[in-house]
């Protein structure tokens, strides 16, 4: 059933019930009005006869014709048997019980049968009884009348009730039924857009309420594809990166089965590379770990998270990188004890590989300037430029996605993998900073790490 539909069978049920509840309510007061008006009158007569000692008969026809209403008077003598003192008392219809009787001697009793009447009963010293009653024709004809009027009144309550809720709350209905389809249309996959037309204030801020639920789950999806996306992409590049060692390792091993351990140089050679391949699969496996790790937001947090100076630990890379590296020209700047809240360890850890990255895919002569200054008051910004070969012009136009694809680290000869353009971006991520790869002025590379300071930082500068 149509929610209009039932908004109209709702309206009108209630207004019959309501109507018809206060009609019948009405229209029986009136009715037991009525009646009470009967009783009065039943009860005057009767007690005026009660207390004539003479002659109660003659007594009761004469206070009977002196009334508003008609009232009948009867004879009912011992046999039952039943005599018209009035001249309309004939009417009277079928004796009272004589249960009736005994009661309507205290107050009314009503009669039905094929003449309903109300009656009041008064003893004779003979044993008979002297029965007073006043027919209840006009009573029921009036009940029956505003009944029938309060059963045509309840319909036309019900129609009208049921036209003006519909014409109140038809553009409100319109707009819950439009707001269904658009769910009913996101929930199907077709459209997560949502539409609904102005109308009440109520529908508009189900509306508004609708549409930030629907921007969140626009965002979750969005979240839930990109990381379903770069999980592909890591399972697919680590993939790779573990095949590869495993491809030559294989490759040696059957060769030394083929060729025996007769040739010790092939024998040297052979062990030297797949020692070499199982060391760079332990580095690869470690690093894959690491990255597991820092993708647990709880695990991450449970990490010994301190005040780092991160200006000492840049000082301490860059004097080590002197001593390892005396024919470079290291330019170095640096803003002294600019503090990051962070994890010292893998803080170290991303320099470390920025430099020791540096060593291994730089000329050992080439140019290398590092500075670390404030970008902003609440920002430290580390930029390390060197003259080396850098990468293709396209890439530097294609985001940082790119440069992790075409990861510039990964060099198979030297034993790297592919992964620490990730490690590096995903450690600058987790302490709320970013890690960006540029063309260098001085034609190799730059790299760009943005943190945010602690509040001992801006007290130190």
């Amino acid at each position: 059933m149509r929610l209009s539909t039932r908004v109209a069978v709702g309206a009108a049920a209630v207004a019959v019930c309501s109507s018809a509840t206060i009609g019948l309510l009405g229209a029986f007061s009136a009715f037991n009005n009525e009646v009470g008006r009967y009783d009065r009158v039943l009860d005057s007569i009767s007690v005026d006869t009660s207390k004539v000692t003479s002659d109660k008969i003659l007594a009761a026809i004469e206070f009977a014709t002196d009334r508003t209403y008609s009232v009948n008077v009867t004879l009912l003598d011992t046999n039952g048997k039943l005599s018209a003192l009035t001249s309309s008392a004939s009417t009277l219809g079928a004796a009272p019980t004589p249960q009736q009787i005994r009661l309507a001697e205290s107050l009314g009793v009503s009669v039905t049968g094929e003449q309903n009447y109300r009656f009041r009963s008064v003893p004779v010293d003979t044993g008979d009884f002297i029965l007073l009653s006043i027919p209840m024709d006009d009573a029921n004809h009036a009940l029956a009348n505003n009944l029938w009027l309060l059963f045509w009144f309840t319909v036309g309550t019900g129609a009208s009730a049921t036209g003006i809720i519909l014409i109140l709350v038809k553009r409100d209905l319109k707009a819950i039924e439009t707001l269904a389809r658009s769910a009913e249309e996101i929930a199907a996959g077709t459209d997560i857009a949502l539409h609904s037309p102005p109308t009440s204030a109520e529908v508009l801020q189900l509306t508004r309420a609708i549409k930030v639920m629907v921007q969140n789950l626009n965002r979750s999806i969005s979240v839930e594809k990109n990381a379903r996306d770069s999980m592909q992409q890591f399972m697919g590049d680590a993939s790779h990166e573990l095949r590869t060692p495993l491809t030559v390792i294989k490759g040696y091993a059957d060769l030394l089965a083929t060729k025996g351990v007769e040739d010790k140089a092939f024998k040297a050679k052979a062990l030297e590379r797949i020692s070499g391949e199982v060391n760079r699969m332990d580095k690869l496996i470690s690093d894959l770990l690491l990255l597991a790790k820092l993708g647990d937001v709880q695990g991450f947090e449970e990490r010994t998270m301190s005040d780092v100076n991160f200006s000492s630990l840049l000082k301490q890379q860059v004097d080590d990188f002197k001593e390892l590296e005396p024919a470079r020209a290291v330019a170095f700047t640096l803003v002294r004890n600019l503090h990051i809240w962070g994890n010292a360890e893998l803080l170290q850890q991303l320099l470390g590989n920025i430099f020791s990255n540096l060593s291994r895919h730089t000329p050992s002569d080439s140019r290398v300037t590092v500075s670390l200054i404030l970008d902003n008051p609440e920002t430290a910004l580390l930029t390390v430029d060197d003259s080396g070969p850098g990468l293709p012009d396209s890439l530097y136009t294609l985001g940082i996605d790119s440069f992790v694809r075409f990861d510039p680290f990964a060099d198979r000869q030297q034993g790297t993998h592919g992964l620490g353009m990730t490690i590096m971006r995903t450690i600058a991520a987790k302490h709320g900073g970013t890690f960006f790869l540029l063309k260098s002025p001085l034609g190799g590379l730059r790299l760009e790490l943005r943190l945010p300071l602690t509040a001992k930082a801006s007290h130190n500068i």
